[in-house]
């Protein structure tokens, strides 16, 4: 493609993953291929951007590095590759302790 773009990033967060997911379907359709971005996500945003690396052979590499740079052991990893689980869902089991403990505001709508 002269001129153009040959490859974009997706970078997503949970609840970025459909517009994303439509992004990728995009580029396939143009044969443009893509990379799953991550800025310092929690390890429910990093599973949730592997599963979408997973989910398009247009989706050529991914940068899932989130729960390294906080130190979080939600998401298992064999040198650089994420390993999924057997689990439901996006499988993790999300630590309600350390979510109390990195959250810096909260509130309960009754």
């Amino acid at each position: 493609m002269e001129g153009g773009c040959y490859s974009f990033c997706l970078e997503t967060k949970v609840k970025e993953t459909y517009p994303a997911l439509a992004l990728a379907s995009l580029a396939e359709a143009a044969e443009m291929p893509c990379q799953v971005g991550s800025m310092v996500e929690s390890a429910i945003g990093t599973m949730a951007g592997a599963h979408l690396a997973m989910s398009r052979s247009i989706i050529e590499t991914n940068e899932m590095v989130g729960p390294l740079m906080l130190d979080v052991a939600a998401v298992k990893y064999n040198g650089d590759v994420i390993q999924f689980s057997d689990r439901p869902g996006i499988g993790i089991e999300v630590d309600e302790e350390y979510v109390k403990e990195i959250t810096c505001f909260s509130c309960e709508i009754k």
